[in-house]
């Protein structure tokens, strides 16, 4: 039988990300982000980093409302990788944002108007 790729031809080596990391919603993104341990979170941006211009250079092919299945997928796996960054990138000792209160506090909206007026 035979398995089929969630991920575009190419990206096969982000397989193991996507049941933890390729998530719809920025909601979503940032509970992630304050449930995962932080070493976690090195492993997941050290796989992504040195394939993010080549996710790019592929979603540049598609508009952003025509993402077939597995491009979505790499799309979702993508912004996770961007929206959950700044931990790495700022040197964080924890990935909680220290006093910013629990996240069903925040009020999340859907994607930005600019992307329905295309």
């Amino acid at each position: 039988m035979t398995r089929t790729s969630l991920l575009p031809t190419g990206f096969a080596d982000l397989e193991g990300f996507v049941s933890g990391w390729a998530l719809r919603s920025e909601q979503e993104r940032y509970v992630r982000l304050l449930a995962v341990p932080l070493e976690r979170l090195r492993e997941f941006q050290a796989a992504m980093l040195p394939r993010a211009d080549a996710a790019v250079a592929f979603l540049s092919r598609y508009k952003l409302d025509e993402f077939p299945p597995q491009a979505q997928t790499l799309y979702d796996l993508l912004l996770t990788f961007v929206e959950t960054g700044h931990p790495i990138d700022l040197h964080w000792r924890q990935t909680d944002i220290e006093g910013g209160g629990p996240p069903e506090n925040l009020r999340f909206h859907g994607p930005s108007a600019a992307i329905s007026c295309r």
